[in-house]
């Protein structure tokens, strides 16, 4: 859930690529969606042509034929294939010749399943499209993934699996729309709190156990926390989205953001273990965009 909301976020954080050979088409309407997402008035046209922000999110690098962009769409929690279907067609305008999958493997109480389960499904579904499209004469140079609030976890995971291994260095693009990547341990809503933890324990749901830090009694054991420091992270991919609303009350804020809780909002010690976590995900991004940046300068 959330999906909707998600799309009017309030925050946005992205790492841009270089935006050569781009028509005026996408910048303008990349442009649009960017204000549309801070909440600022749309511009029919960017002023300044050099400093239009936008990345080239879904762009194919190559006008060779044969060869397509796969971006896959993972929906959240007890969603379905079609959730993400209004960011299907709005880049399908845009870039018309992408190849979408979206994913139906963990469709429904699909999601109640363990997280890494979740993961492999996707990563099973992913590799039988690609090889769909191979089959097709269709081969993947670039691989993006948009993933709403739980899928956002499941395509982290999904990139550790061996499946995967041979597309990494094709990863693009990543979207997270209010996806819940430092769990929910501290939810300003008392009633979702209390749903949640029910559905963990009625419906016996791991992947709420996983997402609440229940599955494991020392913080450091948890499934979110080992995720968060894999070396198959963010750091893989060329631009990151993160969007993120303080109106969603499912998912936390600073759990959207990527956001370390401030010291004195928690009623224990394990804010210290959030903030790690926090860190470990985001510095291989840093380290990334920094070594761009150096070598940006060289040249």
């Amino acid at each position: 859930g959330g999906c909707d909301r998600a799309s009017h976020a309030a925050d946005v954080a992205a790492v841009p690529s270089p935006k050569d050979g781009r028509s005026e088409l996408e910048e303008t309407d990349e442009s649009i969606v960017a204000s549309h997402i801070d909440g600022a008035p749309a511009p029919s046209k960017p002023k300044d042509r050099s400093s239009a922000a936008s990345p080239a999110l879904f762009r194919l690098a190559s006008d060779e034929p044969g060869v397509c962009h796969l971006v896959v769409l993972v929906h959240g929690f007890l969603g379905n294939s079609l959730d993400l279907r209004l960011w299907r067609n709005h880049i399908a305008l845009v870039y018309p010749g992408t190849e979408f999958l979206m994913s139906c493997a963990n469709e429904n109480k699909g999601t109640f399943d363990d997280i890494d389960l979740l993961a492999e499904r996707l990563a099973t579904e992913v590799d039988d499209k690609i090889a769909q499209l191979a089959d097709c004469n269709r081969g993947v140079v670039r691989l993006s993934f948009i993933g709403c609030s739980i899928g956002n976890l499941v395509v982290r995971a999904c990139l550790g699996k061996p499946l995967m291994r041979p597309m990494l260095a094709r990863l693009h693009t990543y979207v997270s729309i209010s996806g819940p990547h430092l769990g929910c341990l501290y939810i300003g809503n008392s009633l979702v709190d209390g749903g949640m933890r029910v559905l963990g324990a009625v419906c016996r749901s791991k992947s709420l156990q996983q997402l609440c830090f229940k599955d494991a009694r020392r913080f450091s054991d948890t499934y979110l926390y080992k995720l968060a420091h894999s070396p198959t992270g963010l750091g893989l991919f060329t631009n990151v989205l993160v969007i993120s609303s303080p109106q969603d009350r499912y998912v936390p804020y600073c759990s959207a953001r990527v956001e370390p809780l401030a010291p004195w909002r928690p009623k224990d010690d394990r804010w210290r273990e959030h903030a790690r976590m926090a860190r470990a995900l985001f510095s291989p991004l840093l380290r990334a965009l920094a070594g761009g940046e150096a070598r940006a300068g060289k040249e």
